[in-house]
């Protein structure tokens, strides 16, 4: 597709453009000059040694390897007017410390990426700790303001395909990964795009008077960046985007390979089948065939209630006394009512509403219940629902009923990247009163709510002890904050403590005591 085509960085070609240079491109060194295929001319360059990049792979695939701490490429020459633009960027993100990091920047000399031209990157929160990808900033001259069009997450060190689509008029800013449409925002005017910077791996920003800098730098492998000087039609977009899939199917694991040092690890023969209890613990297999469960209970008559992260919720029992259950049946075949459900606690014995269990899950703690007796449920009652959003994959997690009957639960914090939930200003919008980030108490009519505690982060299990103490697993505590605690922490819940999650802060938080974990793990 060569119709518009303005810019085309491809790392797999770099090796022959060298070999057209007469100049010998060496895999895993730094490399000063990324030539263009698109036939403008306009190769990216680094003279300055300590900011080049690697190109990492082979003339099969290859990627540029950007150290997020200083490597970027530019391109910097005569006026390029784009009155419309569609980017097709194909990364593999290695991590993302927050602040804006870009793909790609484009912008006039002496102005700023964000009011002359447009910036793609990730926004400004940090994503690192597993969590994956979750936001795509594509603003720019017309479409100021940070702007979020990413649903869902991408997985780090894994090749993603990020398009976007840039015209005047509502909804014309569009974006979409793996093929998929994600977002879009409105592009009020501005005119045309008039370019002298593109800039890979890096933005071009002022926020004073001072003329712009670099800053953003990205961590990431950039096989492939394309951009057209106008919006392509949707099959079109389509079948570049497929040509990129096919040509990058499995690129990541490649891209990996190419640079790996070291001996590699040699799998333990005849490994036990569970390796994480102390000395003196045996283990046995089930022999049953069951995937993805989540939570184990016993009921008062010896049968196993095992939860399953689809939803489902099956009965096991020991049919030939050996102490093994090898018998399962369904008690519950989800219909995608429940969704992600994380934690279960049973029923109590005698419960007027019938014997299951209750289950925290996304959107909503249900009450799955047998009314007949026949050991299958056939019913479903929602408990609470309705709180505030979060950025979290999951939503309600551990569950715990009290002598009283009252139920117990725990919802997972607003933003756990962000845990004050600054404004633009820099304001601190966090909530003492909002039920984000809390153990919540549900009262035994279901008739009302409160919230026991704040503090939480993501509170997995929860149980209370036979003296009627609860307790709760926060994981990873404060992670992403400054003095944060990597350690999963074992939470002895107190109404009206607060778990650290956001820490008091001068400022953001000053009104809190953040209460210690009872053990770190």
């Amino acid at each position: 597709m060569k119709d518009g085509l303005s810019l085309w960085m491809d790392a797999t070609r770099q090796f022959q453009a060298w070999a057209a240079h007469d100049r010998t491109l060496i895999a895993q060194e730094p490399f000063d000059v990324f030539y263009d295929a698109s036939g403008n001319h306009r190769d990216l360059t680094q003279p300055v040694k300590e900011f080049q990049p690697q190109i990492i792979g082979s003339e099969k695939i290859a990627a540029v390897r950007l150290d997020g701490e200083d490597d970027f490429l530019r391109w910097s020459g005569d006026d390029v007017s784009l009155k419309e633009a569609t980017v097709f960027i194909v990364a593999s993100t290695r991590s993302n410390k927050g602040g804006f990091r870009a793909f790609i920047a484009a912008s006039e000399n002496g102005k700023s990426d964000y009011t002359s031209g447009f910036t793609i990157d990730l926004g400004p929160p940090a994503s690192d700790g597993g969590f994956g990808l979750m936001q795509l900033n594509v603003e720019g001259k017309g479409f100021g303001g940070a702007g979020n069009l990413l649903k869902g997450l991408f997985p780090l060190e894994e090749i993603n395909r990020f398009t976007a689509s840039i015209a005047s008029g509502k909804g014309n800013v569009r974006a979409y990964a793996n093929g998929e449409p994600t977002g879009q925002r409105d592009r009020a005017g501005g005119g045309a795009f008039k370019i002298n910077n593109f800039t890979i791996g890096a933005r071009l920003v002022s926020t004073d008077d001072a003329p712009p800098h670099v800053r953003g730098f990205l961590h990431a492998d950039v096989a492939e960046i394309i951009v057209y000087d106008r919006v392509l039609t949707d099959d079109e977009r389509k079948a570049v985007d497929s040509y990129l899939a096919k040509k990058y199917e499995a690129g990541a694991d490649a891209l990996n390979r190419s640079v790996a040092r070291g001996t590699p690890l040699v799998p333990v023969k005849n490994p036990p089948a569970v390796q994480m209890f102390m000395p003196g613990f045996v283990t046995r297999t089930l022999p049953v065939d069951l995937t993805n469960i989540n939570n184990l209970r016993y009921r008062p008559d010896g049968k196993l209630m095992a939860l399953a992260y689809d939803g489902n919720v099956y009965l096991l029992s020991d049919t030939d006394g050996d102490g093994l259950e090898d018998k399962v049946e369904t008690f519950w075949k989800n219909e995608e009512q429940i969704v992600a459900p994380i934690g279960m606690a049973l029923t109590p014995p005698g419960y007027s509403r019938g014997d299951g269990l209750f289950i925290a899950c996304k959107g909503k703690l249900s009450l799955i219940v047998d009314t007949d007796n026949d050991d299958v449920a056939d019913k479903e009652i929602v408990v609470a629902e309705g709180w505030p959003p979060s950025i979290s994959p999951v939503d309600a997690l551990g569950v715990a009923v009290a002598e009283d009957q009252s139920v117990y639960f725990g919802l997972v914090c607003a933003n756990f990247l962000s845990a004050y939930l600054p404004d633009k200003d820099g304001n601190a919008q966090y909530s003492l009163t909002s039920e984000r980030g809390t153990i919540v108490k549900v009262s035994p009519d279901f008739s009302k709510r409160e919230i026991v505690c704040t503090g939480i982060r993501v509170p997995v299990g929860l149980a209370f002890n036979k003296q009627g103490d609860l307790f709760c697993t926060d994981q990873e505590g404060a992670t992403w904050l400054p003095n944060g605690n990597p350690y999963d922490e074992l939470l002895h819940i107190t109404p009206g403590r607060h778990y650290g999650f956001p820490p008091r802060h001068p400022k953001l938080l000053p009104d809190v005591v953040d209460e210690p974990s009872t053990f770190d793990y």
